[in-house]
């Protein structure tokens, strides 16, 4: 898969427009449905990744080929020595409300005993006070059944209480004709983990999605944008979460 790049800096922030080709709009990560007798997820979504170096990951930088590629046998990703900043585009679970899940890999992809590989390997969101996006489940059924804005689960901006917003969903009256949304996504996310604007676009074939943050944000888990270069990789799914196609290392130049 082909993705085309342009990117554009003001005197504050860094804007990236990112094009590709998908035969189809994949949006149904973990819809639920009901069939054999029960309530049942399924689906998955189209994404994007940006992997930027922060300058402590040694040598390595921010390559995709020593970060995830270099040992089979182990689950997730993780750096040699210091931190990588991501950027996490999700057709369902970001993209309704204008957002990136701005996350960073380091060395951490092990719980305190040294054996057990965390659930997310080495990749870790930014910190937060309010987040992206919630699991839409109460057990084996759905959470909430509406109301849908543009067709999501979208908590809008100033209301604070998902529970009073959302209609709950009743299993006693629950049309089993009908499918029901995997997350529920809050457009009140806040902190650095929502600091990642992603305006996107599906037509004819294509999508488009434009980033924008600020060049340096303050945060530690930030790259920060200025002079001389910074490289990066990226890498692309089609509804899916793991198989992808990825870049090589490349520099973006200021």
């Amino acid at each position: 898969m082909d993705v085309a790049l342009t990117a554009v800096k003001t005197s504050t922030d860094i804007y990236i427009k990112a094009v590709w080709d998908d035969a189809s709009e994949s949006s149904s990560k973990a819809q639920w449905a009901f069939g054999d007798g029960a309530w049942g997820q399924s689906g998955n979504e189209d994404r994007l990744f940006f992997f930027f170096d922060m300058g402590l990951n040694g040598t390595e930088g921010a390559d995709c080929a020593t970060m995830c590629h270099n040992d089979a046998s182990a689950k997730g990703m993780w750096t040699a020595t210091g931190k990588v900043d991501q950027w996490h585009w999700k057709a369902a679970r970001t993209a309704p409300i204008n957002l990136a899940d701005d996350k960073y890999i380091d060395n951490n992809y092990l719980a305190s005993d040294n054996v057990t590989v965390l659930d997310d390997g080495g990749q870790h969101g930014d910190s937060k006070t309010i987040g992206i996006y919630n699991d839409n489940k109460n057990g084996v059924v759905p959470k909430y059944t509406g109301p849908l804005t543009d067709g999501f689960l979208v908590l809008p901006a100033g209301q604070t209480d998902a529970a009073a917003y959302f209609t709950a969903f009743d299993v006693a009256t629950a049309d089993e004709g009908l499918s029901h949304r995997g997350y529920w996504l809050n457009a009140n996310a806040d902190g650095s983990r929502a600091n990642v604007k992603a305006y996107s676009n599906y037509s004819n074939g294509t999508w488009t999605v434009e980033f924008k943050r600020a060049l340096d944000t303050g945060n530690e888990d930030d790259v920060a944008f200025s002079t001389g270069s910074v490289e990066l990789t990226i890498a692309v799914t089609d509804n899916a979460g793991g198989d992808h196609s990825g870049s090589a290392p490349f520099e973006m130049n200021f």
